[in-house]
């Protein structure tokens, strides 16, 4: 009775744990910011070189005569071996952070590798946008840095979105690196289920619908001798 008396005013143990970054390693985090960041920065930029280098050396003429007239074929064809290269250099970084810099993989790879290939993507159709809309290398590679800028800023990584006023989230969810960050360190910290991670996958890949808003703006770009030569 006595033992079964102590049992049942002995104080209550504590249970200590961390409620975020249990591994108290900010390297994970970090590091899978860092590295997009720069990734995003190349493909948009390279994006709206290969197709603003055609409308300043004046040859969208012949850029449109080798798709045979087909403005969509012309602008896909263009960026298909941009995108087949950025996505091995993604494959790279992905498997650097998780081999060589010890971030943990508790999910899918395959999920994080078909959220780099949307992210790839969505940044691709963002410059397509860009340039369709301004006509001129020069203003669009200006309005594409800035927009990629300000990435790692909004992503909701350094600081927490649930955190932010309404208006600077909504910022964060027009910007592809939120949603790709979200998908990475949901499969590599957390090991969440596919489903966690649809809305992001929805998310990004409903930046691909952004260039049918230019896609009559493209035909007479590509036709039109007064869009070329510019700056």
């Amino acid at each position: 009775m006595p033992e079964q008396a102590h049992e049942m005013v002995a104080p209550i143990t504590i249970v200590q744990h961390r409620l975020f970054n249990p591994y108290t390693n900010y390297q994970y985090y970090l590091s899978a910011g860092f590295m997009p960041t720069v990734l995003q920065m190349f493909i948009i930029m390279a994006s709206l070189l290969a197709l603003g280098i055609e409308l300043k050396t004046g040859t969208a003429g012949e850029w449109l005569d080798a798709a045979h007239g087909n403005t969509a074929a012309a602008v896909m064809g263009k960026l298909c071996p941009y995108t087949a290269c950025f996505f091995l250099e993604g494959v790279f970084m992905v498997s650097m952070l998780v081999r060589y810099g010890g971030t943990p993989l508790w999910g899918h790879m395959w999920i994080i590798l078909l959220g780099l290939l949307a992210y790839i993507l969505a940044y691709q159709a963002v410059a397509v946008t860009i340039l369709g809309s301004l006509a001129n290398m020069r203003f669009a590679m200006t309005v594409g840095a800035s927009y990629a800028s300000i990435g790692f800023t909004f992503c909701g990584l350094t600081f927490p979105a649930m955190a932010m006023p309404l208006a600077v989230r909504y910022i964060g969810d027009t910007i592809p690196l939120t949603h790709y960050l979200r998908i990475y360190i949901s499969q590599s910290l957390r090991g969440a289920p596919l489903g966690t991670d649809i809305p992001s996958l929805c998310a990004l890949l409903a930046f691909l619908a952004l260039p049918l808003l230019v896609r009559s703006r493209w035909h007479r770009i590509l036709r039109e001798e007064q869009y070329w030569g510019g700056l």
